[in-house]
């Protein structure tokens, strides 16, 4: 079942394409790496706590409509986090809380409608933001404010008619932005 990726010299788990609908606690509480995409599971919580040496985790193409506030509070070396291609449609301020070595998170190809202002308060340190192939209409400042380090954003096949310059115009180490397949209607000019 999902031991038949588990390579424990690299404390890498493998629990891809199990069925499994929770995360198991019975793993080795030193994993860096633990890969359970394709799966039922619905729901993040407080389970994670098990695993503070988390390096990486992916729970893409889950049936995840749910992660509960403060989830990843003992995370706090958790660099790469996906969950791609679930059933989110929103994100509490505090869904994050914890994840303060951050640099990569994927949320591409959920119902998200709008993000709380100062999500990603506790993520300094995030470099890539993919939010494409949401239901996003706008990307407000307070979003994204704290990604001072942000080099990558992906916001292409949302919904979104305006970027305003306050949302997007401080981040001065981006170089990719996408924001294709949007019904952009207007873009205010980015600067001091």
């Amino acid at each position: 079942m999902c031991l038949k990726g588990l390579n424990y010299r690299k404390l890498v788990v493998e629990c891809f394409n199990s069925s499994l609908d929770v995360l198991p606690i019975a793993l080795n509480t030193k994993i860096l790496h633990l890969r359970m995409n394709f799966n039922q599971i619905n729901n993040v919580d407080a389970s994670f706590h098990f695993y503070e040496h988390l390096l990486s985790l992916d729970l893409s193409h889950n049936q995840i409509s749910k992660v509960e506030d403060k989830s990843f509070v003992l995370q706090e070396s958790l660099i790469t986090l996906d969950l791609s291609y679930n059933k989110i449609t929103q994100l509490s301020k505090q869904a994050f809380t914890g994840l303060i070595s951050l640099e990569n998170l994927y949320l591409r190809g959920n119902s998200l409608r709008m993000l709380a202002p100062g999500i990603f308060s506790d993520q300094l340190n995030i470099r890539v933001l993919d939010l494409g192939d949401n239901k996003l209409q706008t990307i407000a400042g307070p979003t994204v404010m704290f990604c001072k380090l942000l080099e990558k954003l992906y916001i292409d096949h949302n919904q979104i008619s305006s970027v305003p310059s306050e949302g997007l115009g401080h981040l001065e180490n981006l170089n990719q932005l996408n924001l294709a397949f949007n019904p952009i209607q207007e873009i205010q000019e980015f600067g001091d």
